[in-house]
């Protein structure tokens, strides 16, 4: 299994990566219950960076998190000009490995 190799960091995450999300638990816009047997729900999921904005910039790999949105573990990159942002985490990646993305970036991460 994938979370026994790695350790998953469970401490708090970064605040401006998350959104929260929640449901309505069955009220309307005046707060009156229109559908029952619904519970209220509050999570924060973490933003992703899924089309890798950042092309031929080396990234270091800061972390594993768990998302609660998603079943994968989640990688907290820090790139070289300092942004902070999340991809979903690739077999064969360790911690502090660089990782580039873009056309001429090498297929598997550097170590």
């Amino acid at each position: 299994m994938f979370s026994d190799q790695i350790p998953i960091y469970r401490g708090i995450t970064i605040k401006s990566l998350t959104i929260r999300l929640h449901n309505t638990g069955g009220r309307n816009n005046y707060g009156r219950i229109t559908s029952y047997h619904k519970g209220k729900i509050s999570r924060r999921y973490r933003i992703l960076d899924l089309r890798r904005h950042f092309f031929d910039i080396g990234a270091r790999v800061l972390r594993f998190e768990r998302d609660p949105g998603r079943t994968a573990p989640i990688v907290l990159l820090s790139y070289s000009n300092g942004v902070l942002s999340y991809i979903l985490a690739p077999k064969h990646l360790h911690y502090y490995s660089t990782i580039m993305s873009g056309y001429t970036a090498p297929i598997s991460p550097r170590q």
